[in-house]
C-alpha cells in the first residue's frame, strides 16, 4: 500500500476522524429527542428546511475549497510553503467577497420563501424572517471559516481538525440545549448557532497560524485565484447541483405536504446518514492523500489504496445498515416515540440501504477529483439532476416521507453505477479484483447477520417487548458482526497498522 510510517499516520487520520464523527453521533443521539420536543415538529421542521436551503448557497464558494486543499497538499508535499501561504490568503479574501454576496441574496429571498413557497404556519412566518437573516451571517462567517480550515486538512493533521470540531459541535449542541431550557425559542438557538460561528473563526485562524511555516501579511495573488478558480470551477457545478440533488426530496416535502413530514423525514434522514461516518472517516483523508500522491506522480499506490478502502467501507456500513431496516421501528420507538416510530420506519429502511450504495462510491469519487478531473462528476450532476428534479416530485407527491426516502435511493444508485464506471475506465480497474476484494466479504457478514437474525426472530421474537428486542437481538448481532469482520473484512497486514496506530495513539 504505502511505507509503513505512512500507513500508520493514514490510519491515525482515520482513527482520529471515526472518534470526531462517533463523538457527533453520540451528541446527537443523546440531545436530538430534548431539542425536538422542546421545539415542536413545524419549528424543527423550520430550523431543518432553513438549513437545507442556506447550505444550499454553498456552491458560491466555487469550488475553491476543494481547490484550495488539493494545491496546499500538493505544495505542501514538495515544501514550496510560500505558495501555500499564498493560495490561503487569495482564498480567504475570495471567501469574504463571495459570503457577503451569498447572505444578501438569501436575505432578499426571505420573503419569498417564508411568505409564498413554503408552508410555513403562520405563528412561526415572524420568528422564520429572523432565522433567514440569521443564517445568512451565519453562513458568511462559515464561508470565512473554509480558508483557515482548510490548512490541517491538506496537511492531513486530522487530529487537530477533530478536536476543533469536537469543541465547536458540543459547544453548539449544549448552548442549544440550555437556551430551550431556559424558555427560548427557536430564533435565540439560530442567534446561538452564529455565536459559536464566530468563536470557530478565531480558533481555527489561530491553528491555521500556527501549521502554517511562516505567514506573511495579507495579499491578493490574481495567478493563484485563476489556478484555483480552473479547478474549482468544475467543482461549483457539483456544489451548484449537488446540493439540489441531496436535499430536494426534503424541499419537496416543504412545499407539498408539510413542515412536520419534513421533520418525521429529517430524523430517519439524520440516523441514517450517520453512516457516513465509516464513509466519511476515509473520504476526509483520502482527497489530500490522492493529491499528495498525484502531485509527485504516485498514481499506482492511489489505485491501491481506493480498492482497499472501498472494501473497508462496505464491511463497515453493511453491518449497521442491516441492523437499521430490521430493527428500525423498535429503534425509533425506544429513542423518539411512537409517533416518530409510526411515521419515520419506512423512510429509515429505505435510507439505510441508500447509504451502504452511497458510501462504497466516496473513496473512487475522491480519486476522480484529485486526480484532476472534477469535470467529469459536474457533467454527470448536471445530467442527473435532470433525470432526478421530477421523479423526486413526483414519488413525494404519491408517497410522502417513504416516497422521499426511496427517490433518494434512487438517485445515489444512478451516481455510484457512474462512479465506478468511470474510475474503471480513468484507472483500469478490473471488476472481477473488485468483485473479490470487495464484495465477497461484504456478503459474507450479509450472510452471517442475516442468518442470525432469522433465527432468533423465529424463536423468540414474537414473545418479547421492542426494548429486549433491540438489545438482545441487536446487540447480540452487532458483536457478532464485529467479531466477523475482524477476523474475515480486514487483513493481517490492516490490522497490524490498526494496532500499532492504536498504540501510537494511546501514547501520544
Amino acid at each position: 500500500m504505502t511505507s509503513p510510517s505512512l500507513g500508520i499516520r493514514f490510519v491515525r487520520n482515520v482513527l482520529w476522524n471515526f472518534g470526531g464523527q462517533l463523538w457527533s453521533l453520540g451528541l446527537a443521539f443523546f440531545t436530538t429527542p430534548y431539542i425536538v420536543h422542546k421545539l415542536g415538529t413545524d419549528a424543527y421542521g423550520l430550523l431543518m428546511t432553513v438549513g437545507v436551503l442556506t447550505s444550499y448557497l454553498g456552491f458560491m464558494d466555487l469550488g475553491l475549497g476543494s481547490a484550495s486543499v488539493k494545491y496546499i497538499s500538493e505544495h505542501a508535499a514538495r515544501e514550496e510553503w510560500d505558495q501555500v501561504v499564498r493560495i490561503f490568503w487569495t482564498s480567504f479574501f475570495s471567501y469574504l467577497l463571495l459570503g457577503t454576496l451569498a447572505a444578501f441574496i438569501l436575505i432578499l429571498l426571505t420573503p419569498f420563501f417564508v411568505y409564498w413557497w413554503l408552508r410555513i404556519p403562520v405563528t412561526l412566518q415572524g420568528p422564520a424572517v429572523s432565522i433567514f437573516h440569521l443564517s445568512a451571517l451565519g453562513f458568511l462567517i462559515g464561508m470565512l471559516n473554509n480558508a483557515p480550515a482548510s490548512i490541517p486538512r491538506a496537511l492531513q493533521r486530522f487530529d487537530i481538525v477533530n478536536r476543533v470540531s469536537i469543541a465547536v459541535g458540543t459547544t453548539q449542541t449544549l448552548l442549544a440545549m440550555t437556551l430551550l431550557a431556559l424558555g427560548l425559542s427557536v430564533r435565540e438557538v439560530v442567534m446561538g448557532n452564529l455565536v459559536v460561528g464566530i468563536l470557530s473563526l478565531g480558533l481555527n485562524t489561530w491553528v491555521a497560524r500556527f501549521l502554517l511555516p511562516s505567514v506573511s501579511r495579507p495579499r491578493w495573488d490574481t495567478s493563484i485565484f485563476r489556478q484555483l478558480l480552473r479547478f474549482g470551477g468544475f467543482v461549483t457545478v457539483s456544489g451548484l447541483v449537488g446540493p439540489l440533488l441531496v436535499h430536494l426530496e426534503k424541499v419537496a416535502l416543504a412545499s407539498l405536504v408539510s413542515a412536520s413530514a419534513v421533520a418525521y423525514y429529517a430524523v430517519s434522514y439524520n440516523v441514517a446518514t450517520k453512516l457516513w461516518i465509516f464513509a466519511g472517516t476515509f473520504s476526509a483523508v483520502l482527497f489530500p492523500l490522492f493529491s499528495s500522491f498525484h502531485g509527485v506522480g504516485q498514481r499506482d499506490v492511489n489505485v491501491d489504496v481506493n480498492l482497499r478502502v472501498i472494501r473497508c467501507i462496505a464491511i463497515f456500513v453493511t453491518v449497521p445498515a442491516l441492523f437499521f431496516v430490521v430493527f428500525g421501528r423498535e429503534f425509533l420507538q425506544l429513542w423518539m416515540g411512537p409517533e416518530f416510530a409510526r411515521e419515520s420506519t419506512g423512510a429509515l429502511r429505505v435510507l439505510a440501504v441508500a447509504m451502504v450504495v452511497n458510501s462504497i462510491a466516496w473513496s473512487p469519487y475522491a480519486l476522480i477529483q484529485a486526480s484532476g478531473r472534477p469535470d467529469i462528476p459536474a457533467k454527470f450532476h448536471t445530467v442527473e439532476l435532470l433525470i432526478h428534479l421530477p421523479l423526486t416530485w413526483w414519488i413525494v407527491r404519491s408517497w410522502g416521507v417513504t416516497g422521499a426516502a426511496w427517490a433518494w435511493f434512487i438517485r445515489v444508485s444512478m451516481g455510484t453505477a457512474w462512479v465506478y464506471f468511470v474510475s474503471a475506465r480513468l484507472f483500469q480497474m478490473k471488476w472481477r479484483q473488485w468483485l473479490q476484494e470487495v464484495l465477497n466479504p461484504a456478503l459474507g457478514v450479509l450472510v452471517i447477520g442475516a442468518t442470525i437474525i432469522g433465527l432468533l426472530r423465529i424463536s423468540l421474537y414474537n414473545h418479547m417487548s421492542p426494548e429486549a428486542v433491540l438489545w438482545i437481538f441487536g446487540g447480540g448481532f452487532l458483536t457478532l458482526a464485529a467479531l466477523s469482520i475482524a477476523r474475515w473484512g480486514l487483513r493481517r497486514e490492516e490490522l497490524h497498522l490498526l494496532v500499532r496506530a492504536l498504540r501510537g495513539s494511546a501514547e501520544g
